[in-house]
């Protein structure tokens, strides 16, 4: 069994907005008080995934954020850390992809919605792999 958790954005506000901030929505305080809260509400140690709830590429120009998450890291609160795609926008996630600090990506996929399917992934390979 495989443990994960989404940290909401500040602002709760889904989904995320190009003029939203870091600081609307993750700033690094934030990080913290819900990978804490978070394990302490599953009664965990530590989870597999840690995952923004909302994504801006954008935010890769600010680095408190993947610093807060890289502390968070190294004292074993999780492993990986992932992204989840809003408005299917592939490209919104690509330069977080290729970063390499990225290693899960949820786009919108479910019973009712499976648009991804036809549309989003030929478009995710050829933006992200040529």
């Amino acid at each position: 069994m495989y443990t994960a958790t989404k940290i909401p954005p500040k602002n709760r506000k889904w989904p995320s907005r190009r003029e939203y901030t870091l600081d609307d929505c993750f700033p690094p305080a934030h990080i913290q008080e819900y990978v804490e809260s978070s394990l302490q509400n599953a009664g965990l140690d530590s989870f597999d995934l840690v995952q923004f709830h909302t994504w801006e590429d954008r935010w890769l120009d600010d680095d408190r954020w993947i610093k807060k998450l890289r502390d968070l890291q190294t004292q074993k609160l999780f492993r990986a850390i992932g992204i989840s795609l809003n408005r299917w926008e592939p490209w919104n996630g690509v330069r977080a992809v290729r970063s390499g600090w990225i290693d899960c990506v949820q786009v919108i996929y479910n019973i009712f919605d499976q648009n991804p399917q036809d549309e989003l992934f030929p478009r995710v390979a050829s933006i992200a792999w040529g």
